[in-house]
């Protein structure tokens, strides 16, 4: 290959997958050692059900962060508020199975996971933005903490029997 300053050089070219196997396969490389690390914990997070499509999670991290804004900026606001709204996405999005974050987090054995990342499939993920949505929009209108809680399960309610 020819070089910047006109001179040729002989250069080896690797491809991604080249630079893997010899990271894998040198057994004193720090770099090596940080890489096996690395894999294998995305491939642990993977077998454990963490890993949710990227998109979708940056779809959640963007919602999340408009609803503490709205949490925080609504006139009902306690101190405690974000607790008890992440408590109650969780009873909404597991239909009632954790009833909050800490004990999903102590019952999955992930104990300092965010909610995102304890939920199995991107449709809970949707599902958690949609509702995340939805208390974004009524504290905005002025509802308190029960009108909330009163009118998301009402309309879960409706829902479930219209598709039963």
């Amino acid at each position: 290959m020819a070089h910047g300053d006109g001179k040729q050089y002989d250069t080896r070219v690797f491809t991604f997958e080249g630079i893997k196997e010899i990271l894998f396969l040198a057994p004193k490389s720090k770099t090596a050692r940080k890489f096996r690390e690395w894999t294998r914990s995305i491939l642990n997070a993977y077998f454990k059900g963490e890993l949710v499509k990227a998109k979708e999670m940056a779809k959640a991290t963007i919602t999340r962060r408009e609803l503490s804004t709205a949490i925080s900026e609504s006139p009902h606001f306690e101190k405690n508020y974000h607790v008890i709204f992440a408590d109650m996405l969780v009873a909404l999005v597991t239909n009632g199975k954790y009833k909050s974050v800490r004990g999903m987090r102590k019952a999955l054995g992930r104990p300092n996971a965010k909610l995102k990342q304890m939920l199995d499939s991107p449709e809970e993920l949707q599902l958690l933005q949609t509702y995340e949505s939805s208390i974004t929009n009524l504290l905005d209108l002025g509802f308190d903490r029960q009108q909330i809680k009163m009118f998301l399960t009402t309309k879960k309610a409706e829902t479930t029997t219209e598709t039963a």
